[in-house]
């Protein structure tokens, strides 16, 4: 049972990486109006609670994180028809909401280390990815490829350790 404050700061956290998702990346079409985003948010919120957090609680392998995010890619594109750019739930979104969510709940000790870490423009600098433009995955398997090119700069350190070292040196 999650108590009172771990729902609180799940709930922060979520709304923390969903700002983190879509602020530099043009997610809606134009005209969308909030009342609907907002309902795509909270849509989308309901689905990680219950499709994520359960499996995260242990060890979740890179496969299977990569059938997650797929997954997220689908229900948000089914969720927010209409009213997405491209009419599509990118990978981009998926990868960077789910990562710092989970980055969130790893670094307050909720569960285990995650597999991955969140793909952004820091991160690809840092890989020596200059040309690489998170906003701009649009499929799995393009950030699959980018996760392969991570990995070579992160050496024998697990992704999410490695970004936690990124981020310290650029702090």
């Amino acid at each position: 049972m999650v108590c009172k404050e771990e729902d609180f700061l799940k709930r922060q956290f979520f709304k923390i990486s969903w700002s983190a998702s879509t602020q530099r990346n043009p997610t809606y079409k134009k005209a969308t109006p909030q009342v609907a985003r907002t309902a795509f948010m909270e849509n989308i919120e309901h689905w990680v609670t219950e499709n994520i957090d359960p499996e995260y609680s242990k060890n979740v392998s890179e496969e299977r994180h990569y059938e997650k995010i797929k997954a997220l890619m689908d229900y948000g594109t089914q969720a927010g028809r209409g009213i997405l750019s491209g009419g599509i739930y990118k990978s981009a979104n998926a990868q960077k909401l789910l990562n710092v969510y989970l980055k969130f709940l790893w670094c307050a000790g909720l569960i285990p280390r995650p597999p991955h870490c969140p793909v952004d423009a820091i991160v690809l600098r840092a890989a020596g990815l200059y040309k690489e433009r998170w906003t701009e995955l649009k499929t799995l398997e393009e950030y699959r490829k980018i996760i392969e090119l991570l990995k070579v700069s992160a050496g024998t350190k697990p992704l999410a350790e490695w970004e936690l070292d990124v981020y310290e040196e650029n702090a």
